[in-house]
C-alpha cells in the first residue's frame, strides 16, 4: 500500500476519519464525554496542512479515499505540549478509520512518519495517547514504542492522556 503527502485539500476527509476515531472513545471514556466536532478538526487539520506549517502528513492508501493519515511535527510547535528538547518530533496523528482497524493501514502511515522524522534529523518522537485507549496503546507497543510513565489527567481532549516516546535512530 502507498501512502502520500496530505495536502490541504485533504483536510475535510482527515477530519471525519479523526471524528470516526474520537467516536470510538466512547467505549472507554465517562459517562457523558462527547467528542469532539469534526467542523472544528477541518480547520484545524487544514491549517496544520498549510505549506508554511512544520506539520507533516500523510494519507492512505495513495490513490483513493483516506482510511488513515497520520502526522508529525517538531515537539517544540506541539503547542500545549511545546517541548524543546533537542531532535525531539510530536507524533500528532494517527488515524485509521475503524472498518479498516487490523489492516495495513496504520503499519504503513506509521513507517511513513517514522521515516520521514529520521530522515530530517529527529532522534526520538513522543506522542500522547487516550489513556483508555488500550487498542492503540498495543500497537505502539507493537511498533517498538515505551510508555514513559507521564500521564497527563487535565486535556482539552477531556480525556487523561499518556506519553510514549521512540528512538528514530535503532
Amino acid at each position: 500500500m502507498e501512502v502520500r503527502r496530505a495536502r490541504p485539500g485533504d483536510a475535510a476527509a482527515l477530519a471525519d476519519i479523526v471524528g470516526a476515531g474520537l467516536e470510538s472513545y466512547r467505549a472507554f471514556a465517562p459517562s457523558g464525554w462527547e467528542p469532539e466536532a469534526v467542523t472544528g478538526t477541518v480547520g484545524r487539520v487544514g491549517a496544520l496542512l498549510t505549506a508554511d506549517h512544520p506539520y507533516r502528513g500523510w494519507v492512505a492508501p495513495a490513490d483513493r479515499t483516506p482510511l488513515g493519515f497520520a502526522g508529525y511535527l517538531p515537539a517544540s510547535e506541539a503547542g500545549d505540549n511545546a517541548d524543546d528538547e533537542p531532535g525531539l518530533a510530536h507524533l500528532r496523528h494517527l488515524f485509521v478509520v475503524p472498518g479498516a482497524w487490523g489492516t495495513p493501514v496504520a503499519t504503513v502511515l506509521h513507517t511513513a512518519v517514522l521515516d520521514d522524522a529520521r530522515g530530517r534529523g529527529f532522534a526520538t518522537m513522543r506522542l500522547f495517547c487516550a489513556a483508555g485507549q488500550l487498542r492503540a496503546r498495543r500497537f505502539y507497543e507493537r511498533e517498538g514504542w515505551t510508555f514513559t510513565g507521564r500521564q497527563i489527567d487535565e486535556t482539552p481532549l477531556g480525556l487523561a492522556v499518556v506519553e510514549y516516546r521512540r528512538p528514530l535512530r535503532l
